[in-house]
């Protein structure tokens, strides 16, 4: 059994990822910027989150969505930003598991054409390689 669940945002979670976010990045970003960020939103948020048995959230997959114009038309993207796991979970035999877990999960709630047809964004190195793996393995 884990020792964290894989869901996605609810109502109230806000400052418990603010502050695993802020804690990871070095950051001081106050509540009402990650609310501006992620709930000023007309799809609202697309955030999955692994949260440890006290409420900590221990890992984040997130996309602010976007309209974008294509050939075909308008569609709804993702741009994805501020992914993470805490250090904490980077550790032993499960190492990025609940990061993986949180991505899997989020890709197939919400990666395509009904939700966000695209995915798009910057990643550093470890969650590009984590990304590139997830298609290989199966969590």
């Amino acid at each position: 059994m884990s020792e964290w669940i894989i869901r996605p945002y609810r109502g109230g979670d806000g400052a418990a990822i603010n502050r695993s976010f802020n804690r990871v990045f070095g950051c001081h970003r106050s509540d009402e910027e990650w609310e501006w960020k992620f709930l000023d939103r007309p799809l609202g948020p697309f955030i999955m989150v692994a949260v440890g048995p006290e409420g900590e959230v221990l890992a984040q997959y997130a996309a602010v969505p976007v309209r974008l114009q294509t050939p075909v038309g308008v569609v709804w993207a993702g741009q994805v930003v501020d992914v993470f796991s805490l250090p904490s979970v980077r550790q032993g035999l499960a190492a990025g598991k609940a990061y993986l877990q949180a991505m899997a999960l989020f890709f197939a709630r919400w990666g395509n054409p009904d939700h966000l047809a695209l995915l798009f964004g910057f990643p550093s190195q470890r969650p590009l390689k984590l990304g590139q793996l997830l298609s290989l393995i199966h969590i």
